[in-house]
């Protein structure tokens, strides 16, 4: 029971700073990435020129490329973009304000600072190594028979000093946006809890509802396509229906998309007719009502859940 009570509560603590151990995990990421460029890939160049872009580029390119892969790796991101150019006006609806400030694009704010993490974090770390500043900041030759110039002690000591400076103030920044981001909002610190809990149980809710209610639409789905005729080949003629009924839903390109409809196959039911409810067992009349032709499909207008037609 004692170990059980120590799990639990460190589960616990982990979900509740989940925020402040990813970043942590991220800067001993950072930190461990710096040693190795600075061992196994960084070489000062002994042309003044090439030198300075060089060092540079260890600076910032790795920096850059760390706040692009924050804000990707962010499922926030997505889930504030997705959809929104077709939108009902679009970018304006985007950022209308809202309760929490402009809706999206303060979402969007928040994602770009949480993935300065690992770019601030980088910087800070490459200015603390002396090594890129010094070498981009030389113009000492390199001496007979060396690769790489000799770095100046004081350049070193200068980079050092902006590594601090870097680090006191994005820490000044950070307590000032924190303490004001908590000054305005409209929950007291405990309520901000239980909506942060609650938020966690709606989101797994969601998914395991999801899950629940796609699978039980695609076997009813996958039941109605594999129960029509078409698709019994009794002689060599009936070959060129079991040819027509799969290349409906057998579409060039994993990505496409639907004209309407979730994947093809779902596009197909939608277009038979046959799209299940929830209660509905498949309708073999529904399968057979064909226009003219047993092989054209009726054109329908698609009805997804949770839409509601314009009258």
């Amino acid at each position: 029971m004692a170990a059980g009570g120590f799990f639990t509560r460190l589960r616990d603590i982990i979900l509740e700073n989940k925020n402040s151990i990813q970043n942590l995990i991220v800067i001993l990421l950072v930190f461990g990435g710096e040693a190795i460029f600075e061992v196994v890939v960084f070489r000062c160049p002994c042309d003044p020129v090439r030198r300075h872009f060089y060092a540079w580029m260890f600076i910032l390119g790795p920096a850059f490329t760390l706040y692009v892969i924050g804000v990707v790796v962010n499922n926030k991101t997505w889930r504030i973009v997705t959809g929104c150019c077709p939108a009902p006006n679009g970018c304006i609806e985007f950022c209308r304000p809202r309760k929490a400030c402009f809706g999206g694009c303060f979402g969007l704010f928040e994602v770009s600072f949480q993935a300065l993490v690992g770019a601030i974090s980088w910087i800070f770390i490459a200015f603390m190594s002396a090594v890129y500043y010094a070498c981009a900041v030389s113009t000492l030759p390199c001496k007979e028979e060396e690769d790489t110039p000799e770095l100046n002690e004081s350049d070193k000591a200068l980079s050092q000093s902006i590594g601090w400076c870097i680090l006191a103030g994005s820490s000044l920044l950070l307590f000032l946006l924190m303490f004001m981001w908590r000054m305005c909002s409209s929950y007291t610190y405990e309520h901000g809890r239980y909506a942060d809990i609650y938020a966690d149980i709606e989101r797994q809710a969601f998914i395991d509802k999801s899950k629940e209610d796609a699978e039980k639409r695609v076997k009813k789905t996958l039941e109605m396509f594999f129960n029509q005729e078409d698709l019994k080949c009794k002689d060599a003629k009936s070959w060129e229906d079991v040819y027509k009924a799969w290349s409906k839903i057998s579409l060039v390109g994993s990505n496409y998309m639907a004209d309407y409809g979730y994947t093809t196959l779902h596009e197909w039911a939608i277009k038979q007719g046959m799209w299940p409810d929830d209660d509905d067992e498949p309708d073999q009349n529904k399968m057979e009502g064909r226009d003219g032709n047993r092989n054209d499909m009726i054109e329908m207008k698609p009805t997804l859940p949770g839409v509601v037609e314009n009258q």
